[in-house]
């Protein structure tokens, strides 16, 4: 036996005292779980928030591309006139500022999304003299569209040249014309777009989205 109040095994003090240090290092390794288990509920929570932020932001951003809308709004519907027969379908445009001829084209579509045949115009649509407005009239089949200025002058026909529908008849030296708020555009057109679920619509020809529509014409 030990000599008395001796601390070891032979003093009868049993093994498992030294319990209270290992309950001291299950305290640490608890208090680091609940660390953890914050850090992760954080990072649920805050980092798609973050990462979302960036990814919106960046596409802004990135882009630079600013979307135009030809502002199109329904005025008028005339015809028949003339053999063969013309309808004129007028539309007032109410463009996003900057927009020209040279980023969008046009499409007429039946109801049941169809696109109509543009015909060439070089031949159906003069300047009227004077302070009068153009002389169009349709072809046998299809129709374009006649872009006018705010005196109604001819400003751009979109017709078929070469074998598409393009932006032509535009001023001596311009490649494209920019539309403004006082413009008007005037489909041409054999056939009557009136009560049949006929629309027009816009779109890009290039890297600007450009949209548009009046439905029904």
């Amino acid at each position: 036996m030990g000599a008395p109040g001796a601390v070891g095994p032979t003093a009868g003090v049993p093994p498992y005292l030294p319990a209270p240090p290992r309950r001291a290092r299950q305290g640490l390794s608890t208090a680091a779980i609940v660390v953890i288990v914050v850090v992760v509920v954080l990072m649920v929570s805050v980092v798609p928030a973050a990462v979302l932020y960036v990814l919106v932001s960046g596409l802004s951003r990135s882009t630079g591309i600013t979307p135009g809308s030809l502002g199109p709004t329904l005025n008028s519907t005339v015809g028949p006139v003339g053999t063969p027969p013309s309808y004129y379908v007028s539309v007032y445009l109410s463009p996003t500022p900057g927009l020209s001829t040279g980023e969008f084209g046009l499409e007429v579509s039946d109801s049941a999304g169809h696109a109509q045949s543009v015909i060439a115009a070089s031949a159906h649509c003069v300047q009227g003299a004077g302070s009068s407005g153009p002389a169009c009239v349709a072809g046998a089949t299809g129709w374009y569209a006649v872009l006018l200025g705010p005196t109604s002058k001819i400003v751009g026909t979109y017709s078929l040249s070469g074998g598409h529908p393009v932006w032509t008849n535009l001023p001596a030296g311009s490649s494209a014309v920019a539309l403004s708020s006082s413009d008007t555009l005037l489909i041409v057109s054999s056939l009557s777009f009136a009560n049949d679920g006929y629309s027009l619509s816009a779109f890009g020809t290039g890297s600007t989205p450009v949209w548009g529509t009046v439905s029904p014409l």
